[in-house]
Order: C-alpha cells, then sequence, then structure tokens
C-alpha cells in the first residue's frame, strides 16, 4: 500500500497504481469536489426541476418590444452615485448590458451576472446564462460593469487616489450599485 492509501498490484516489475487509487487522490482535492458539487446542482436544477408547472414541454417565448437590446450594446445608467453611503448626489454613469430576448415578464427571474476584475468590452459574459438559463427560467439577464473596473468609473477625468479607493472600492459600494 502506498503512502496515499490506495493499493497497487504488481505487473513483472513495474507498480501500477490502481484507477480507484487515482480516483480517490483526486477526490482529496478541495477543488474537484466543489467542481463535482457545482455540477451536481446544475445537473439538478437543469434536468430534475420541472420547468414550468405543468408536465408537457415549455413554450420558450420571445419578447417582441422596442425596448430590447442587442446583447453586445453598451448601455449606461446615469444616475449612478459615486458614493451610495454619504451625502453628496454626484453621480457617474455605469455600464451595463442587458438580454431580455427570453423574458417571460413578471413572476419571472432576473440573472443578474455582476463584472469581475476587468472592463467589459465585449458584451455579455457567460454565454451560458443568456443561451441556457434565460430561455429554460424566462428571464431576463442584466450585467452590470464593476466600478473601477472598465473606462466607466466613478472618478472621471484622473486618477482616485489611495482616500478616494478606500472610500469607493468597497464591496458595500458595488452591491449598491446593483441596486
Amino acid at each position: 500500500m502506498s503512502s496515499y492509501g490506495s493499493i497497487e498490484k504488481s505487473l513483472g516489475n513495474r507498480e501500477v497504481q490502481s484507477p480507484r487509487g487515482k480516483a480517490n487522490d483526486l477526490l482529496s482535492r478541495p477543488w474537484i469536489r466543489v467542481a463535482l458539487a457545482a455540477g451536481l446542482i446544475l445537473a439538478i436544477t437543469l434536468f430534475l426541476i420541472p420547468s414550468s408547472s405543468s408536465s408537457s414541454p415549455r413554450n420558450v417565448k420571445v419578447a417582441i418590444s422596442k425596448d430590447i437590446h442587442d446583447e453586445d450594446e453598451e448601455l449606461f445608467y446615469d444616475d449612478q452615485l459615486v458614493n451610495h453611503f454619504s451625502d453628496d448626489n454626484s453621480t457617474w454613469s455605469n455600464r451595463y448590458y442587458k438580454s431580455v430576448n427570453y423574458f417571460e415578464g413578471p413572476g419571472h427571474p432576473i440573472f443578474m451576472v455582476v463584472g469581475g476584475e476587468g472592463a467589459l468590452d465585449s458584451g455579455m459574459l457567460y454565454p451560458f446564462v443568456t443561451n441556457h438559463l434565460a430561455p429554460r427560467f424566462g428571464a431576463a439577464v442584466v450585467q452590470i460593469e464593476h466600478r473601477f473596473y472598465g473606462p466607466y468609473q466613478p472618478i472621471v477625468g484622473r486618477e482616485a487616489t489611495v482616500d478616494e479607493l478606500l472610500e469607493l472600492l468597497t464591496p458595500h459600494q458595488a452591491m449598491a450599485d446593483m441596486v
């Protein structure tokens, strides 16, 4: 038996680790367990939970409205507060993208995708959300660009000072941008 607890079989002069031992070694890694758990949750969500209250297949409706935008078109919320937790009412333009192609209206979800540590220069990230989850749930998808991670930032025309960053680049400020 090896130091990892797997059973080894002797084949002539070679030692070969059994496939079960390799699987046990993989399962001991935390990131593998997280990936497996996420896959299981996704499988349950997509395949085992009924998509509607009836047992018939879901008919996906495509909303037809003059308000529909292409997923790659930049949109702006021009009244985003620079500091949500002060009396200062200064605003800036926060970039976002939206997809309402599969939105079925009230009672259906709106998926919020948050931009990470980089600009959203190529439109919607995560096509899985817009192309698979949105049609399945009749959902709209909104993706907001995180403050300070792109060309549109709360401090305009100059670089932010360290003190401004400590006050404005916080999880609380970023979450308030989405409310």
